[in-house]
């Protein structure tokens, strides 16, 4: 039996341009074989020379922040997100801790917050740094400042929009904290609106990919965009173009997802040229930095070369090995879901994947696994791609 009607918080990202693949193409563009983001292609395709650090090229300019956002972080923290003129305002509604500050495109494409205020002691010198990914109006994810506690990636949904048609989602965990292979991992939702009420189903599945639980929670109903219900804890969010949020309180994991499918798409057009991405990793670990921002391309062929920033504010990028990270979606299952791996420093790691092509031509990428150390720790590990 479920602690809640719901189980999850999702969310999800946006994205630059997709193919026009008509659905015919479906059954063979999801044979999606496999998305690899390998450093050592990287270099030849990203990179000119080696040993030292290099700037990303064709960067795109990072859209000044807009709009409003529904977030969490670890599924044990709901958030809200406002930004206008290039200040901003962060709201930890769970722990009622307040941020402001100032937002600034950067060349690499994210954006610098300045955290000028705020009443969150852990913050001890101000001002201090943040770094986000925004999608305008669909999604945001943040890397908080090394003086927060917990560093882990916040992520959230636009607000605004309150989804008019049947649709089905598939997401990922972001786990809450003590996330363990017991728990889930992955699934669908699918809304049934009839605005303002939605109704909602959730299959609620193991890492495998195997049924874990089902739900149907009691009616939710939307506000501007904001999804709540009377007697369910959940609050959710799904951006215009297929973004989907849920935050379910201090003791369930959170979800990240896509509508599926927003429009069809082939591996081949994923990874060729023109498609360029940024992003974050985030593990659920007991102390360290937890997010790390990375830059990604197409190798061309079935994957993507990833790099991490040596300096996200000159646009600098790591060439060095250490820092390599492969990621190869592999099986097509259901809706947008791949069964693959992600390889970094550590090892090979089972991951999961979802991946879309959203309605407004832009794709996004989520991953999740978990890493399980000799003493028997369990570590979940996350991934977020989006196209510029």
């Amino acid at each position: 039996m479920l602690p809640y009607a719901f189980e999850a918080v999702t969310l999800g990202m946006r994205i630059p341009r997709c193919a026009d693949v008509t659905s015919s193409t479906v059954q063979e563009g999801i044979v999606m074989k496999k998305i690899v983001l390998t450093l050592v292609a990287g270099i030849a395709l990203l990179l000119s020379g080696c040993g030292d650090d290099r700037t990303a090229t064709s960067t795109t300019p990072a859209v000044a922040l807009t709009g409003s956002f529904l977030a969490g972080q670890d599924g044990n923290v709901r958030w809200s997100w406002v930004f206008t003129n290039g200040q901003f305002t962060g709201t930890d509604v769970t722990n009622s801790l307040h941020y402001s500050g100032t937002a600034t495109a950067l060349p690499s494409g994210f954006q610098k917050l300045l955290i000028t205020t705020s009443d969150d002691p852990a913050l001890a010198t101000l001002p201090t740094t943040a770094y986000a990914m925004v999608m305008p109006g669909e999604a945001i994810v943040i890397k908080p400042s090394t003086q927060s506690d917990p560093t882990r990636a916040i992520v959230g949904a636009g607000l605004g929009h309150c989804p008019s048609a049947d649709a089905t989602y598939s997401w990922l965990t972001v786990p809450k904290n003590g996330w363990d292979a017991t728990d889930y991992a992955l699934g669908q939702t699918h809304f049934t609106p009839t605005l303002p009420a939605i109704a909602m189903t959730h299959d609620f599945d193991f890492f495998d990919g195997s049924l874990r639980s089902h739900g149907t929670p009691p009616a939710y109903t939307c506000t501007n965009g904001l999804i709540v219900s009377d007697t369910d804890p959940a609050v959710l969010a799904v951006s215009p173009h297929g973004v989907y949020l849920a935050y379910c309180g201090p003791v369930l994991s959170g979800l990240i997802g896509v509508v599926d499918p927003a429009i069809n798409f082939t591996v081949n057009d994923l990874v060729g040229p023109g498609h360029h991405f940024r992003g974050m990793t985030f593990q659920n670990r007991p102390s360290g930095d937890q997010t790390t921002l990375v830059w990604a391309q197409g190798d061309h062929h079935d994957g993507f070369d990833l790099n991490t920033y040596t300096n996200v504010e000159t646009n600098a990028i790591s060439v060095d090995s250490a820092t390599a990270l492969q990621v190869t979606l592999g099986t097509a299952n259901s809706g947008q879901r791949f069964t693959g791996t992600l390889t970094d420093a550590a090892g090979t790691h089972a991951f999961q994947y979802v991946v879309a092509c959203l309605s407004n031509g832009k794709y996004v990428i989520f991953g999740f696994g978990y890493i399980t150390t000799g003493g028997g720790n369990t570590y979940p590990y996350n991934l977020a791609l989006l196209e510029q």
